[in-house]
């Protein structure tokens, strides 16, 4: 596994070891929070037996030994800057395009049997004008660079797929949950309702999101990797519910007996005003559908984010 440090990372990292899967996961620990956030978040792997964790950049190992013996890749590492803009191209070219091309030849020398990729609604660009929830069918038209990069490792994947290589994609929408990144809204709501500075709010809150539990999130990813799915399936992984970033703030306001402090801002261009799922082909395929409320989830995410 890539990216096992991180937020989805270390906690498929702790559910496949749950299950008794041995697992190699590799993270840079890149700067981009606090390293010893990442390693709190492998805290209860690391002592495992089952577990071995390479630091390493990707880019500068040799895959097809990393790769060597394993029976399924799940490749989470990336350039994940939403916001990112055109200096920022060359990483997103190289760590979301190039490496995840790379990864995909080595795998298949390699012999691995299973591969998932991660990949994000920002490949849409934002819901149907309509109002509807974006299917998998949807055209690609992503507004700013990361989603972009997401785009074009897909079309990656695509072509792997059509020389045979056992490869599918997931597209996540708005993860949320324990261990998030500190960056990320619900995070930083959460700390400016308990002490922290106010929240940064690009736009007037009215943007809405279909979040997803990390927990689901993780399922989704376990389901996958023990179904046989055929080479080039793509799968939106989110809520069929979505609501508005207000009604995020109000919740956790609520939950957490504060209210969230809002530093309000403009909104971002690379901000879509609303990203809706379709889930019914991860449903068909894979047998998931989300389990946990955003209410439940958010406050499992305040009870943790308190007690840090």
């Amino acid at each position: 596994m890539t990216g096992a440090a991180g937020f989805i990372g270390s906690h498929l990292t702790d559910a496949l070891l749950e299950r008794g899967d041995t697992v190699v996961g590799v993270d840079s620990f890149a700067p981009n929070y606090s390293r010893s956030i990442k390693e709190r978040n492998l805290a209860s792997a690391i002592d495992s037996d089952g577990f071995e964790l390479i630091e390493a950049d990707l880019t500068e190992l040799d895959l097809v030994d990393l790769l060597e013996g394993a029976d399924a890749l799940v490749h989470l590492a990336a350039f994940t800057d939403a916001r990112g803009g055109e200096s920022d191209l060359p990483e997103y070219e190289r760590l979301n395009v190039d490496l995840p091309r790379r990864l995909l030849v080595a795998a298949h020398g390699a012999g691995v049997g299973s591969i998932l990729l991660a990949s994000s609604s920002a490949v849409y660009g934002g819901a149907r004008e309509d109002g509807s929830p974006s299917t998998e069918l949807d055209p690609l038209e992503p507004i700013a660079p990361y989603g972009q990069s997401k785009a074009e490792m897909e079309q990656v994947a695509d072509d792997a797929a059509a020389g045979g290589v056992p490869v599918a994609c997931l597209r996540f929408f708005t993860v949320y949950g324990t261990r998030q990144r500190p960056d990320m809204l619900c995070a930083r709501a959460i700390e400016a309702a308990t002490g922290g500075p106010p929240l940064p709010l690009l736009g007037d809150g009215t943007q809405r999101r279909a979040w997803v539990h990390v927990g689901d999130a993780v399922a989704s990813i376990l389901t996958a990797l023990d179904t046989d799915l055929a080479p080039g399936t793509v799968l939106n992984i989110g809520s069929p519910d979505s609501h508005a970033v207000s009604e995020l703030v109000d919740l956790i306001s609520g939950i957490a007996g504060h209210e969230v402090a809002v530093d309000r801002r403009d909104a971002h261009p690379a901000d879509p005003a609303a990203t809706i799922a379709d889930i019914s082909q991860a449903e068909e395929l894979l047998g998931w559908k989300p389990k946990v409320d955003l209410q439940e989830g958010l406050e499992e995410q305040v009870a943790w984010a308190r007690g840090l």
